[in-house]
């Protein structure tokens, strides 16, 4: 393992949030680690659909990785209805997540990410300077940021109290809305 021990931006969570955050971070000249507590490439079993929104903020293809291209779509909402979808253009791709966040991970890394997979974070302590991550392997780094691409039940949020009581001058939030259509 040759790895720095000091990093602008610390990522954990290596799925599209983490990985393409990566890639723009290391673009931008800034020391990048992205940690993933699986090994790569790993099987996940949620999220095999891509919106052709979400592939318009990439600025290479994924086409080597597309299995299916979708111009249907049906929505089922909590209400009991649903709104259907039809285009002559894609609406989203169908992936394999191991195929599609390892290509991700690889394009990352191109940009000069660093990369370390089968690292669980188990220890994540915060100083006004820094924050020191330590993983179940024993590596030890330090970032002047730590990102969250872990998940709402990961050690980030659970560090960052964001399932519990915070102060809002201690966390950004951000939203995406989908809007009916017709």
């Amino acid at each position: 393992m040759n790895l720095a021990e000091n990093y602008d931006v610390v990522i954990v969570g290596a799925g599209p949030s983490g990985s393409t955050l990566a890639r723009l971070l290391a673009s931008n000249g800034l020391s990048t680690l992205l940690l993933e507590k699986e090994k790569f490439p790993r099987l996940k079993p949620c999220g095999g659909l891509v919106s052709v929104r979400a592939l318009l903020e990439l600025d290479f293809k994924v086409d080597e990785v597309a299995k299916e291209i979708y111009r249907k779509a049906k929505i089922f909402r909590p209400q009991g209805d649903f709104v259907e979808l039809e285009s002559h253009s894609p609406i989203a791709i169908g992936v394999s997540r191991a195929e599609f966040d390892n290509f991700l991970v690889e394009k990352a890394m191109a940009k000069g990410a660093g990369f370390e997979d089968a690292q669980m974070v188990r220890h994540i302590s915060v100083s006004p300077e820094k924050a020191e991550i330590v993983t179940s392997k024993g590596l030890k780094v330090t970032g002047k940021i730590v990102v969250g691409a872990d998940g709402v039940n990961g050690i980030v949020a659970r560090v960052a109290r964001i399932r519990g009581s915070w102060r809002p001058s201690e966390v950004a939030s951000g939203l995406v809305s989908e809007m009916k259509l017709g």
